[in-house]
């Protein structure tokens, strides 16, 4: 009788959900497909709506089913609460979720391949990755510590008098499971500073915390303004539409707001050095994969950690694991028994615990039974005790006794969909109707200020007929996170690698889930009597009708032109899909840009090969096979080799180059307001500035061996090499890079003897040029001064008057307090030092 109602109550929550509206985007706006008359009575109606909801609000109401209410203590799993909850999926799918990510299958034997158990994060280095404290807090209390958790408590049933010295036992055998951090190399595109963790920059950190994908699974800030103003018709339409009409429409789950996955107190779990690690390899610690590995540079991992560490409130915030009482080795080893006793091995790794074995079949499970993991009356030690709400606890109940779950016999559809799921992948993209960016998290992803793309520019693509459209091997590599799939570098958000899972076999089920084509480029594209070498000429002049107005090709453009790069297109795309979609774009990727080329299968052009349709869409692909050997359209090298000047009109120019009197290891920096300067990074030393117009690239893009380059404009200023800082002889600067604001200005830095130099120059309002340079060190330790030394010559004023002129025309104002010390018997060589002091910036102006 039980079993019937649990199936009867599983139908009303997983079977009544009403197919969604269509929406078409092949239009400038969305249209909806349910019948118009339909929309028109449902708008019309809104009146009497709003009328009847007052006598509906007085009438007494069923409460919501329990199933329905998340408890605060059960564990969080994202796609359960966005999708299950709301029966956006079915019962089916949802179990088998659950099962997954509570990490099940970690005990239980499941016939079914596609349910291997999430498992917990890697303890090997748990002792210098985590606070003891923490660590004792969420052992005693997993949920109240870690919100959300899908760690079970597993102390709930041992004798509460003992349990305070079993939870102090493990803590004191996982604080000595230490491995040291791995060492990151420093790169020219990647300086590092010593420590670098502790030296994040928390504004920083917030605003890449809300643009490259943290806000697609985690709370924004509120005190984060969206960046995006772009509202779509489609939110507009949900913005109208009554509770009432969005469910009668289908469009509920896409008006629903999208919850978010729950951080526990950082500053008090991590080390400052333990938490951008973390964030910088994930996979290191959870290889799950569910955390997923956004390409943070250590600098970006340790800005991102400040900001979360300013965002908690905390007793303490240690930059080191906080000493606690050295443990006896008595301590130790009772927690690695209790730790064995109670099967934490089954889904952590310590490399020093045995290996997980299985405790029993999926087929024997019995959720009725006594010490049942589902049972509130499980007492036995080693059986985990989950606070699960009462969907959760329906949902386990449905996997135990669905027979599928002992068979590997599953659907791709479903096997592709599981994964999704459980790597939250719909949290950015959509497929078929479930997922994507929600509303109101859909702001803070933006596009590059030149993108003019709307939505298509700046949210992820959807993953509709994916597997028909990406040949296997590139989803692979998607998926790793291989650099040459980067193919959107005009959005914020960031395409995240994941780690371990067969992504190969993944990559096949998702073809045989869209009935993807297999049929080769030869069969897709026969050439008839044509040669490939003459019909990939042909395709080269194609690419001039339209589409080098919008697409990169190999790194090669029309300026301004920023859209997806077409030289790696043939080794992407499946023949068959490109095919269809060049003679149709909007039926193989809704509300895309991409204009039809040959309308009504008809080509535009009668010039080109005879305006066959087929030949020159095989022409295109031929091109695009052996672009490198073809080289850029046309149009595109003649816009090329016409001018290669470099004009920085709404942001500075950063451009690494060979320069005259600056050296080989120059970067030159144009700014808008027609003042520039360039640096040398071997000495490191300011080397030149100059006015009018920046610099022409071409020797550096194409003429590698071409003679040293010069500024463009005039009034050039050449500097001495003294003028900089003075060291001891034979001691030099360590150049640590630089880093890139907001606005794109470049603030150099270096390293002496452990005390950090950072260097900013950046033109004022008098077009005149503003340096500030600041000597500070990592450690609490006073940092020694340095000396600057202007070289000036016999042209130099007194020091007090606050400027000096050098005998090039150029007048140096110091416009902060130093010490100076003037040319005289102890400086025969007619230089001016000044005394640089820890934390008090040296500002001078360069007037020319």
């Amino acid at each position: 009788m039980s079993q019937l109602r649990r199936e009867s109550r599983f139908k009303v929550f997983f079977t009544t959900r009403k197919s969604p509206a269509v929406i078409d985007e092949t239009a400038p706006s969305y249209r909806l497909s349910t019948p118009r008359g339909f929309v028109v009575q449902m708008m019309t109606l809104r009146m009497m709506t709003t009328l009847l909801m007052t006598a509906l609000m007085c009438v007494a109401t069923p409460s919501a089913s329990a199933a329905d209410a998340p408890s605060a203590k059960a564990p969080f799993v994202i796609s359960i609460e966005r999708f299950g909850r709301h029966q956006d999926i079915d019962s089916a799918m949802a179990a088998r979720l659950l099962v997954t990510e509570l990490s099940c299958t970690a005990c239980h034997t499941s016939g079914d391949s596609n349910l291997d158990p999430k498992l917990g994060p890697n303890l090997q280095s748990v002792g210098n990755r985590l606070q003891a404290d923490w660590l004792r807090e969420f052992l005693q209390a997993p949920h109240q510590t870690d919100p959300g958790t899908t760690m079970p408590n597993m102390v709930s049933q041992i004798p509460e008098d003992q349990r305070a010295n079993v939870i102090d036992g493990i803590v004191a055998y996982l604080s000595q499971l230490r491995k040291p951090f791995p060492t990151l190399k420093a790169g020219g595109a990647n300086p590092l500073q010593d420590e670098f963790w502790n030296k994040g920059d928390s504004n920083r950190g917030k605003e890449l915390f809300h643009e490259v994908g943290c806000v697609a699974c985690h709370a924004a800030d509120e005190t984060v303004t969206p960046t995006s103003h772009t509202v779509s018709t489609l939110d507009r339409l949900l913005d109208e539409l009554t509770t009432d009409e969005l469910e009668e429409m289908g469009l509920a789950s896409a008006a629903r707001s999208v919850p978010s996955i729950p951080l526990p107190n950082v500053a008090e779990k991590y080390t400052r050095q333990s938490l951008t690690h973390f964030l910088h390899s994930p996979a290191t610690v959870r290889p799950s994969g569910r955390m997923p590995d956004l390409h943070l540079t250590p600098d970006e991992a340790a800005d991102i950690t400040e900001y979360l560490f300013s965002s908690f409130q905390s007793n303490h915030q240690s930059n080191a694991i906080e000493k606690a009482n050295e443990p006896t080795q008595e301590q130790i080893e009772l927690g690695k028994q209790w730790f064995q006793q109670l099967n934490c091995g089954q889904c952590h790794d310590t490399s020093t615990t045995p290996a997980p074995v299985r405790i029993a079949s999926w087929a024997k499970l019995d959720a009725a039974a006594k010490h049942s993991c589902l049972s509130d009356a499980n007492n036995k030690l080693g059986q985990p005790h989950f606070s699960l709400d009462a969907l959760q606890r329906e949902l386990l109940i449905q996997a135990i006794e669905d027979e599928r779950l002992q068979t590997s016999q599953v659907a791709s559809e479903h096997a592709v969909q599981l994964a999704l799921l459980q790597h939250n992948c719909v949290a950015c993209h959509a497929r078929g109707d479930l997922g994507g960016i929600g509303r109101n998290r859909k702001g803070y992803f933006e596009s590059s200020a030149l993108a003019d793309l709307g939505d298509e520019g700046r949210l992820p693509p959807p993953l509709t007929g994916v597997g028909q459209k990406l040949q296997t091997d590139w989803m692979v590599r998607v998926l790793q996170g291989h650099a040459s799939t980067r193919l959107r570098p005009h959005m914020t958000i960031r395409m995240p690698r994941y780690p371990q899972r067969d992504w190969k076999s993944f990559a096949k089920q998702l073809a045989v889930a869209d009935d993807a084509s297999e049929v080769t480029a030869e069969t897709v594209f026969a050439n008839g009597d044509q040669t490939i070498e003459h019909l990939g000429a042909k395709g080269k002049r194609l690419m001039e009708i339209g589409c080098i107005q919008c697409h990169v090709f190999n790194g090669n453009s029309l300026p301004g032109v920023i859209g997806m790069d077409l030289h790696l297109a043939t080794r992407r795309l499946r023949p068959q899909w490109m095919k269809e979609f060049l003679l149709d774009p909007a039926s193989k990727k809704k509300g895309t840009r991409m204009p039809a080329f040959f309308p009504n299968g008809e080509s535009q052009n009668r010039e080109i090969l005879g305006g066959d349709t087929p030949l020159q869409i095989a022409a295109m692909w031929h091109y695009l096979n052996a672009s490198d050997k073809h080289g850029v359209p046309d149009k595109i090298a003649e816009a090329l080799a016409k001018d290669y000047e470099l004009s920085p009109i709404e942001r500075p120019i950063v451009h690494r180059t060979f320069m005259q009197d600056v050296g080989t290891h120059a970067i030159a920096v144009g700014f808008p307001e027609g003042i520039h300067f360039a640096f040398d990074a071997e000495t490191p030393r300011l080397a030149m500035l100059w006015k009018g117009k920046f610099m022409d690239a071409r020797s550096t893009w194409f003429d590698r061996f071409a003679p040293s380059v010069g500024p463009l404009g005039e009034q050039v200023i050449v500097f001495a090499k003294e003028s900089s800082f003075e060291l001891p002889a034979g001691k030099s600067l360590d150049f640590k890079g630089l880093r890139l604001d907001r606005q794109s200005i470049p603030t150099f830095r270096y390293q002496f003897h452990g005390m950090q130099i950072t260097d900013q120059l950046q033109p004022s309002g008098k077009k005149t040029m503003l340096r500030t340079i600041t000597l500070s060190s990592p450690n609490e330790t006073p940092t020694a001064s340095l000396r600057w030394r202007l070289s000036t010559r016999q042209d130099l004023r007194p020091a007090a008057s606050g400027d000096g002129e050098a005998s090039t025309g150029m007048k140096i104002r110091i416009l902060s307090e130093h010490e100076s010390h003037q040319p005289g018997s102890q400086n025969p060589d007619g230089l001016t030092r000044l005394e640089i002091q820890p934390d008090q910036p040296l500002v001078l102006e360069y007037i020319w």
